[in-house]
């Protein structure tokens, strides 16, 4: 059996909450080294790949840019181990990204001749890879804009919202804790709300895969007095300007 992955087309493609293909915008070039084609797996984060140059995507029907792809493989009909190759894009614009990639999960000299259990996965979701082709899933940079575990999981993941925000996301259970703790003034209670429907969305479904939080900074200068953050955003409206410093 071998599993390839090849290149990646267009990896981050932000749509800036539109649908229309021809408003996307293309930001293959913040991901560094997105067709292996720099000194093989540089700037990934690998664990049980290998960089490969030989036809086998040609055979299979498929051509990439270059001539450089990644691949899991045994040499004789066996079941693959675990790998995984993957890498954090930072400083992306809030908004709805596609990740698009071409490869294939097959069993070369075996039955059956397609096989499962290989994923492109983002933070949103992932999507199964079998036959040879082309394949999309979602990404989301997005910061909430209160300290509200619902700002963030119902705004993109209860099923009134999902398909507009781009999750697809359904189960009624999930829904269903989501409606009883916007409902509830207790805050324990909600806590304990969101962490069982976090478990089914992230544990259970794979709906979403939290990839990282990042930390940000904010700098002032000595004459800026009353810069303040809180609910995760600065706020202006206090600032104060010394004019003599």
């Amino acid at each position: 059996m071998k599993t390839i992955f090849a290149r990646i087309l267009l990896p981050a493609m932000l749509l800036a909450g539109m649908t229309a293909r021809g408003a996307e915008t293309d930001y293959t070039s913040r991901i560094v080294n997105p067709s292996f084609e720099t000194n093989g797996l540089e700037g990934w984060i690998n664990d049980g790949f290998q960089s490969q140059t030989n036809n086998s995507p040609a055979d299979a029907g498929w051509q990439k840019d270059g001539n450089v792809y990644a691949e899991k493989w045994v040499s004789a009909s066996n079941k693959l181990g675990d790998a995984s190759l993957h890498q954090i894009v930072t400083g992306l614009p809030n908004g709805q990204y596609v990740v698009r990639a071409v490869g294939h999960a097959i069993n070369q000299n075996g039955n059956p001749p397609v096989t499962t259990g290989t994923y492109l996965y983002t933070r949103m979701g992932q999507t199964l890879i079998t036959a040879a082709g082309e394949y999309e899933v979602t990404a989301l940079a997005w910061y909430p804009l209160y300290a509200d575990a619902d700002n963030q999981m119902y705004t993109y993941f209860h099923s009134s919202n999902a398909s507009g925000k781009g999750s697809f996301y359904n189960n009624p259970e999930f829904d269903a804790l989501m409606d009883e703790a916007r409902r509830s003034a207790d805050e324990e209670h909600r806590a304990e709300l969101y962490r069982e429907a976090d478990n089914i969305m992230s544990r259970t479904d794979y709906a979403c895969l939290p990839l990282f939080y990042p930390q940000l900074m904010f700098v002032t200068k000595p004459n800026v007095k009353n810069a303040k953050l809180g609910n995760l955003i600065y706020h202006f409206r206090d600032i104060d300007m010394d004019a003599e410093q």
